[in-house]
């Protein structure tokens, strides 16, 4: 088991996509027969990635399945179609939810809606003692 803090993936998130411009993909959690067209290298049933759109490096190659999101800046509510796309991929898919968590946290429109808002510095709580650090375990 591999442990990685909330900051190190918010970190590496940030460096590599944000919620206008990403991409998932993934390989279906179940037998979808066989792939002849497909050559190289190929992703674990229920292996799942999220990575820059366009896919200019050629990482979504491995994966049977992608789909890309391209947000515009002035649409609200994107953050709809990012819970309704993890959903999908979890129940339909049969993508572990960790991993998929894991991969989402990238993005920021789901990555904002689910960790605590660290912005906060109006706090006059000066309990330092009682401050937890976040670990997520993959």
């Amino acid at each position: 088991m591999i442990n990685q803090s909330i900051d190190d993936i918010i970190a590496r998130s940030e460096r590599e996509t944000d919620s206008g411009n990403w991409m998932v993909a993934w390989e279906p959690n179940y037998d979808l027969g066989p792939a002849p067209w497909r050559v190289g290298p190929r992703a674990a049933p229920g292996e799942i990635e999220v990575g820059e759109y366009p896919d200019r490096t050629g990482w979504s190659r491995r994966y049977r399945m992608w789909v890309p999101f391209n947000f515009p800046s002035e649409i609200d509510g994107p953050e709809m179609m990012v819970f309704l796309e993890f959903a999908k991929l979890v129940v339909h898919y049969g993508i572990d939810p960790a991993a998929a968590h894991r991969e989402f946290l990238k993005i920021d429109a789901y990555r904002q809606r689910m960790l605590p808002d660290d912005d906060d510095d109006d706090d006059d709580d000066d309990d330092d003692e009682d401050e937890v650090k976040m670990t997520y375990h993959v």
